[in-house]
C-alpha cells in the first residue's frame, strides 16, 4: 500500500530544514508580511533557490521580485554585520538605502534576463555604524519562476576588501620606493622573475643605456643584445639562482650606442617575496667612467712626478709645522721626502717622523724659518748650517696648500764643499 502523496507546499520546512542560524531565522520568519507571502505559498523555483542558497558556505543572497526581497544565507550574514538580522525579508532598496539606485539598477537589468558579473566593485556601505568602502565581487544570476520568466536575483558576493587594501597599500609604497629611486644619484632598475623583466627603470638609467630603449616589459636580453659576450646575462642568472648579493667596483662594458666602453660601480641584489623565493633583482649603481678616467690620469701624473721627484739631485720634502700656543714653532714632521734628501741629510725612512725624534740636536733657526713661511706664506731663500749633520745648506722654502696645513715645501742643496773652498 502507497503512501498517499503529499505536495511541496504542505512540506516546506523539506528543502529549508538546514541553513544553520539564518536558515533557522528564514523557517521561523513571518513571511505573510512581506510580498513573498507566508513560507507555504511560496513557489518551488522560490524553495528550491533558497533551500541550495542557505546550505552553501559562501556568502549568497537572493533578491526576490522587482521589491528584491532578501533572503540570504549565513555567509551574507556575516557579511553584513550589524545589519543582520534586520535585513531579511526588507527590500534591497530599503534594506541597504545607502546603494539603493545601484540596487535598482540590478534589480531590474538581471529580471530583464540580463546576468551581471563584478569586480572588485566599490561600494561604500554601513555595516558598523559608518559609511566605509568595501570592495567586492559580485555575480548575479536570473532565477526564473514556474513559467521561466526571471523572478529573482541570485547573488554570490566575495569580498575583496582586504586585498584590494593590501594591494594599494603596496602600490603605494612601491611609488614611494619608486620615488625615491628617481630621485637618487645612481641609476636603478627594478627586474622581476628568472628572465630579468624591467619593471622600472629611473631617469639615470635610462641616460647611461644612451636613452630610452623601451624597457618596461622587456628582458635585459632583448633591451641590451650587445651585452651577451660581457657575462653580463650570467651574472643575472646567478644572482636570481642563488639569492647572493653581487657587487663590482669598477666594471667596464660596453654599449652599442656608444664609443669607447663605460665604467660603472655595479649591485645587484635579489627582491624575495613573502615566502622567501627570490622574485627578481635590483639594479643599481653609479656610472664612474669620468672619475675612472681621472683617476688614472692622476695616476700616471702621480707616477710622473715620483719620478721627476725621487731622480731629482736636488733635496727635495714636505713638511708639516707644530706650533705651541703662543704660535711658536716647536717642531715638524717630514711628510714626504726624496732620495737625494736621505743622502744630502743622512735620514733614512723619514717619512711621518718628527724631527724631534729623528735629529733632537737640530738647531733653533731652522724651526723659526720654517714656521715664518708657513703661517705668512712668504717664500724664503737662505744658507745656514746644520751642525748635527756637519754641512752647510742652500735652501728655498715656500708654503704649500691650505695656509690652514701648515705645510711648507723645501728644496735644498749641500754647498758644504763650496763653502769652505770660498773660505
Amino acid at each position: 500500500m502507497s503512501s498517499p502523496a503529499v505536495s511541496d507546499e504542505s512540506r516546506p520546512v523539506s528543502l529549508l530544514s538546514s541553513g544553520g542560524e539564518t536558515g533557522a531565522l528564514i523557517r521561523a520568519f513571518d513571511w505573510s508580511n512581506t510580498p513573498l507571502g507566508p513560507l507555504e505559498s511560496w513557489p518551488q523555483s522560490l524553495k528550491t533557490t533558497v533551500g541550495m542558497m542557505i546550505a552553501a558556505p559562501n556568502p549568497m543572497v537572493l533578491l526576490w521580485g522587482f521589491e528584491g526581497v532578501l533572503l540570504y544565507n549565513d555567509g551574507y550574514a556575516r557579511f553584513a554585520r550589524r545589519r543582520h538580522p534586520e535585513l531579511l525579508g526588507m527590500g534591497a532598496r530599503e534594506g541597504w538605502p545607502e546603494i539603493a539606485d545601484f540596487n535598482d539598477n540590478v534589480i531590474r537589468t538581471v529580471l530583464s534576463g540580463e546576468a551581471m558579473s563584478l569586480k572588485d566593485q566599490e561600494l561604500a556601505l554601513d555595516r558598523a555604524g559608518v559609511l566605509e568602502p568595501a570592495w567586492m565581487d559580485l555575480d548575479y544570476t536570473p532565477v526564473p519562476d514556474e513559467t521561466g520568466a526571471p523572478a529573482g536575483v541570485l547573488v554570490f558576493v566575495t569580498e575583496t576588501t582586504e586585498r584590494v587594501l593590501a594591494e594599494r597599500r603596496a602600490a603605494e609604497e612601491t611609488a614611494r620606493q619608486r620615488r625615491m629611486l628617481q630621485q637618487m644619484p645612481g641609476f636603478a632598475a627594478v627586474l622581476s622573475g628568472p628572465d630579468h623583466r624591467f619593471e622600472y627603470v629611473n631617469d639615470a638609467y635610462v641616460e647611461i643605456s644612451g636613452g630610452d630603449r623601451g624597457f618596461v616589459g622587456r628582458t635585459v636580453r632583448e633591451v641590451f643584445p650587445e651585452l651577451a659576450d660581457q657575462g653580463i646575462f650570467e651574472l643575472l642568472d646567478g644572482v636570481y639562482a642563488r639569492g647572493e648579493r653581487f657587487t663590482a667596483p669598477a666594471l667596464p662594458i660596453s654599449l652599442a650606442r656608444e664609443d669607447g666602453q663605460r665604467i660603472i660601480d655595479l649591485l645587484y641584489e635579489p627582491i624575495r617575496g613573502e615566502d622567501g623565493n627570490v622574485t627578481g633583482i635590483f639594479v643599481g649603481g653609479y656610472d664612474v667612467t669620468i672619475a675612472n678616467r681621472t683617476a688614472s690620469a692622476l695616476e700616471e701624473s702621480e707616477i710622473r712626478y715620483r719620478t721627476v721627484f725621487d731622480a731629482a739631485t736636488t733635496g727635495l720634502c714636505i713638511v708639516k709645522m707644530k706650533f705651541d700656543e703662543m704660535l711658536t714653532p716647536i717642531d715638524y714632521m717630514i711628510v714626504d721626502g726624496n732620495a737625494a734628501f736621505e743622502k744630502l741629510t743622512g735620514l733614512i725612512n723619514a717619512n711621518g717622523k718628527w724631527v724631534s725624534e729623528i735629529a733632537p740636536g737640530l738647531e733653533r733657526h731652522w724651526f723659526e724659518l720654517y714656521g715664518r713661511v708657513a703661517l705668512t706664506g712668504e717664500p724664503a731663500r737662505f744658507e745656514q748650517p746644520a751642525e748635527i749633520f756637519g754641512r752647510w745648506y742652500d735652501v728655498q722654502a715656500l708654503r704649500l696648500g691650505d695656509p690652514a696645513d701648515l705645510t711648507v715645501a723645501i728644496l735644498f742643496e749641500d754647498m758644504t764643499d763650496r763653502r769652505a773652498a770660498d773660505m
